[in-house]
C-alpha cells in the first residue's frame, strides 16, 4: 500500500528537528509572533476559514501547476540552517564562531546564535589583517580548539587534531603544509582570509548565512 502520510508539526523549541545540511526530507520554518494571543485576529481567520476559506484553500492547491517543481530540492530557509547549526559537532561550532565574531575579540559572556562567543584565545581570525590569508601552526590551532571545548563545555568525545584538520579543510579549504624553521620541521595551516572563509563556508551550507555581516 502506497503511503502518503505527510506529517506538519509545531513547536516553541528553536532546534526543531535533527537535520544536516543534506537533508532532503524537512522544511523548517519560522513563524512570526506579530498576532501571538491576538485572539481577534485568529476569530476573523477561523470565520473566513468556516465561510468557505476550506474550499477555497483547497482547489488552489488542486489547481496549482506542480508540472516542474523538483520535490528531491526542498528550500533551504533560515530557520532549517539554524536547526543545522544546532545539530554541528563541536568543530563545527567552533569554526562557525569564529567566522561569525571575525577579526573582533567577542565577549567570553556573548552568545552567537545559540553558541558562546569566542574570546582572543579560541578565535584564529581576532586580530588578523583584513583580506589576508593567515597561517597558524598545527599544534596553536588545536590549542585554539581544545580551549574553546573546554571552556564553553561543548561535550562529546576526545577529537584530536587530524580530526580538525580535516573538518577544516572540508568546510574552509583550509591546507595542511609543512616547512622547515630553525632546522625542525613545522607543520601549519595556510587559512583562507575570513572573506573567503565565510564563503566557503556558505558554500558548505547552501545559504548566505553571513550576508547580513557587512565587514
Amino acid at each position: 500500500m502506497d503511503n502518503y502520510k505527510r506529517i506538519i508539526f509545531a513547536t516553541n523549541s528553536d532546534w526543531v528537528v535533527p537535520v544536516d545540511k543534506d537533508d532532503r526530507r524537512y522544511v523548517v520554518l519560522d513563524v512570526a509572533g506579530n498576532n501571538k494571543k491576538d485572539t481577534d485576529y485568529f476569530g476573523r481567520m477561523i470565520q473566513q476559514m468556516e465561510k468557505g476559506g476550506y474550499e477555497k484553500l483547497l482547489y488552489m492547491l488542486k489547481s496549482r501547476d506542480f508540472t516542474n517543481r523538483d520535490w528531491s530540492k526542498l528550500p533551504m530557509t533560515k530557520a532549517k540552517v539554524e536547526n543545522i547549526l544546532y545539530g554541528f559537532n563541536a568543530i563545527s561550532k567552533w569554526v562557525y564562531d569564529c567566522l561569525n565574531t571575525g577579526y573582533e575579540y567577542a565577549d567570553s559572556g556573548g552568545n552567537i546564535n545559540g553558541f558562546v562567543g569566542s574570546c582572543s584565545n579560541t578565535n584564529i581570525f581576532a586580530g588578523q589583517s583584513e583580506g589576508k590569508e593567515i597561517s597558524l601552526e598545527t599544534n596553536v590551532v588545536f590549542e585554539m580548539f581544545d580551549d574553546y571545548n573546554t571552556k564553553y563545555k561543548m561535550g562529546g568525545k576526545y577529537i584530536e587534531s587530524t580530526s580538525i584538520g580535516m573538518w577544516l579543510s572540508k568546510i574552509l579549504k583550509v591546507e595542511k603544509q609543512k616547512k622547515q624553521v630553525k632546522g625542525m620541521r613545522t607543520y601549519y595551516y595556510s587559512i583562507p582570509s575570513l572573506e573567503q572563509c565565510r564563503k566557503n563556508f556558505n558554500d558548505y551550507i547552501g545559504y548566505d548565512l553571513f550576508a547580513e555581516e557587512g565587514e
